[in-house]
């Protein structure tokens, strides 16, 4: 995507890590998310990488922090591929899906069956799955 501002003088601020903009949005139905999953495809405006940002981050039972993609790609279509592969990288369809959690970009979480559930709630699951 072109821009006609002139970001170089901001990126080039001490302090300042980076900057991204927002480039397009995807919503994609997962069988098992909560809702449609939203990503969010954004462009560095240093190096003009790619990198897809999603709404829902997956959690399968031997998980304890949400999945989030670190990595930046040099085209939209790797970045949506590799946003996509993140969540569905920790799924297993014999996950029972109330031990399947979901956390959305407002913090709430909910199980498989779209059940808006605490942190407490999830490790009171998990423990009685272990014993």
């Amino acid at each position: 995507m072109k821009s006609t501002i002139d970001y170089s003088e901001i990126v080039s601020l001490s302090g300042i890590n980076e900057i991204e903009q927002l480039v397009t949005t995807y919503y994609i139905k997962y069988y098992r998310a909560p809702k449609d999953l939203k990503v969010e495809i954004l462009q560095s405006l240093k190096d003009g990488m790619f990198t897809g940002k999603c709404n829902y981050a997956f959690w399968g039972p031997g998980q304890f922090d949400p999945y989030r993609d670190l990595h930046s790609y040099p085209s939209v279509e790797q970045a949506l591929h590799f946003s996509i592969n993140g969540f569905r990288h920790n799924d297993k369809p014999d996950y029972p899906n109330d031990l399947v959690f979901w956390r959305s970009d407002n913090g709430k979480y909910l199980d498989g069956n779209g059940k808006q559930v605490t942190i407490k709630e999830i490790q009171e699951r998990r423990n009685r799955l272990k014993h």
